[in-house]
């Protein structure tokens, strides 16, 4: 020990560097006050760093500021040294601080070039203010069109209002009070069977058309002073920022009540046509000769009532299908005056004017008037519904595939899984976790309708049960990812995220994930999406010498399921996981 303190400080074999100067009061004065104005500037500069780093807390790289405090200090204690060798050679102690001065330099620069293009790409003050204006100005377009969107809804000649999925007005415009006669504070947030209370809250999201089926009640608004008002109400669902509300306008028509009342009853034959519900509606005389064409049958065999009006029933016909619809037609002349409905008998082709042939449901009924037969007959094209019953078809299939495919995952999760572990107990605990994980990125597929989840709900949803105020950091742009892409991530984050919480960053309370992501080689998202996962301040790292399941999960699931390539580090620091997603595996909904 003591020979180390004589090669530190002793001076009986060196001569102070004042000796070198031949001690001239210039030289030695010039020396002194260089080397102490250095160190204390040098010893002041680490300090407003320090104070400002602690400071902003929002500040990106602090670790950089800090590598400058210890370097900065470093210098202002070489040179605080050799103002002291002046006239004490301690050379020992001088040629140390030196080599440690050297490593935090060696140390800063070699940081410090790798992160200037990161320190590039954060925004200049100039573009934040620039984009602080641009939202402002958008906030003021945003205010003004509601400004003019709420004149417009009151201007509106129907009572308006809006209705949330609880069945609650969170709106009325002023027809609303001129109709009813409440005010729209009256009514907001009041249950909406207050206006409508034969009509349940689900009424209004149905994907139902908007019209009522012949077993529902008309529809009536109950006023404040108690009349029932008949109305006709309209719906459109409109998406908000949390979910859908419907802007459902209610029209009074009490009088059109009274004008379809009066018609009915002076009008006899048109209240026999009227009887049949249907769409196209066709009447023809006795002898098969086209006398009603209305409007409905324009929109779907393309003629104008000009073209058809005289004309036998055999021109909307297929030639082929002429004596047998001839044969129909004598039969139920000839049978009991009873109605033939829709669906009582098979389905009858039917031809445009284009030659186009399709299928209907023909409903058919006759009626003597004056002593004169006449036949009506309602068509209703089922394109539509066969399609439909198609798509429904391939909807089943669909859903036979997925079904197939979660059980088989879970299958290979379960084998696997049971593979690597050691008892029951861990067993259950770790299929149960790898189950719930997939079942979760199911969970928000189906939000979407298994058109896409948000990558920043992904990694969010999967590191939740883990996060505290400051373990975690999630950065990155607005990506969706496809239905396959999201179950693989998930499965493999989940993965990341358990070996953190047991072995990794997680474990510690001075832990922390960086979880990141960003476009391809040129930050566009055309070309794929890079995520990159990397763990700090946790246990020294290990590398392990036997691959678990987990492990092959991570580095082999995305490669073989979706295409994408992962590059997993067991790094001393912390493991690090970068990912890369190609373009196919993104979505835009």
């Amino acid at each position: 020990m003591g020979e180390i303190i004589e090669y530190l400080f002793g001076a009986a074999s060196f001569v102070p560097h004042g000796f070198c100067l031949l001690w001239r009061p210039d030289l030695v004065a010039m020396h002194a006050l260089s080397d102490g104005v250095i160190a204390a500037s040098y010893f002041s500069i680490p300090m407003a760093l320090a104070v400002f780093v602690r400071r902003r807390v929002d500040l990106e790289y602090k670790w950089v500021f800090w590598l400058f405090v210890a370097f900065i200090v470093a210098c202002g204690t070489t040179h605080l040294v050799g103002l002291v060798t002046l006239w004490q050679p301690v050379y020992g102690l001088q040629g140390l601080i030196k080599i440690a001065t050297a490593g935090v330099s060696v140390t800063t620069a070699f940081l410090l070039w790798p992160l200037i293009p990161k320190a590039l790409a954060l925004p200049s003050p100039s573009a934040l203010r620039e984009a602080n204006a641009e939202l402002e100005k958008a906030l003021i377009a945003k205010d003004r069109a509601l400004r003019q969107i709420s004149a417009l809804l009151d201007s509106a000649p129907d009572a308006t209002i809006f209705v949330d999925r609880a069945g609650t007005i969170v709106r009325a415009n002023r027809q609303t009070e001129h109709l009813l006669g409440y005010s729209a504070g009256e009514l907001t947030d009041k249950p909406v069977g207050m206006l409508l209370p034969e009509l349940r809250p689900v009424y209004f999201f149905s994907e139902r058309a908007t019209g009522l089926t012949p077993t529902e009640p008309e529809p009536f608004a109950m006023a404040k002073d108690g009349r029932k008002i008949p109305v006709e109400i309209s719906r459109n669902p409109i998406e908000t920022d949390r979910d859908y509300v419907v802007c459902a306008a209610l029209r009074d028509v009490t009088e059109r009540k009274r004008a379809e009342c009066a018609l009915r009853n002076s009008e006899a034959k048109l209240a026999g046509i009227l009887a049949i519900a249907g769409d196209a509606i066709v009447s023809i005389d006795a002898g098969y000769r086209i006398s009603l064409f209305n409007e409905a049958a324009e929109r779907m065999f393309g003629y104008s009532p000009a073209e058809v009006l005289g004309q036998p029933i055999d021109v909307l016909i297929p030639t082929r299908f002429h004596a047998a619809h001839q044969h129909h037609i004598e039969r139920f002349a000839s049978g009991p005056d009873i109605a033939r409905r829709m669906g009582e008998r098979e389905e009858v082709v039917a031809r445009r004017k284009n030659g186009d042939e399709f299928p209907t449901e023909a409903s058919i009924s006759k009626l003597d008037v004056g002593g004169e037969r006449f036949y009506t007959v309602v068509l209703r094209d089922v394109t539509e519904r066969k399609r439909a019953e198609k798509h429904q078809g391939q909807l089943v299939a669909e859903l036979d595939h997925r079904v197939k495919n979660v059980l088989a995952r879970v299958a290979a999760v379960a084998m696997y899984t049971g593979q690597g572990s050691s008892t029951m107990e861990e067993l259950l605990q770790t299929l149960e976790g790898r189950i719930q994980s997939l079942s979760d990125a199911h969970v928000l597929l189906s939000h979407s309708r298994w058109k896409g989840v948000g990558l920043t709900d992904l990694v969010h949803h999967q590191l939740a049960p883990y996060v505290n105020a400051s373990n975690t950091a999630v950065d990155g742009p607005e990506v969706m990812l496809t239905a396959v892409a999201t179950e693989a991530v998930a499965m493999v984050l989940y993965e990341l995220v358990t070996n953190a919480a047991k072995y990794g960053a997680l474990s510690t309370p001075q832990g922390r994930v960086s979880v990141t992501w960003a476009g391809g080689s040129n930050g566009r998202s055309s070309e794929g999406i890079v995520i990159k996962w990397r763990e700090m301040g946790g246990p020294l790292v290990a590398a392990p010498t036997r691959l678990s399941y987990g492990t092959k999960l991570i580095r082999d699931l995305i490669p073989h399921e979706i295409g994408g390539v992962v590059d997993l580090t067991f790094a001393k620091q912390g493991v690090s996981c970068i990912i890369t997603l190609p373009p196919e595996q993104l979505t835009n909904l």
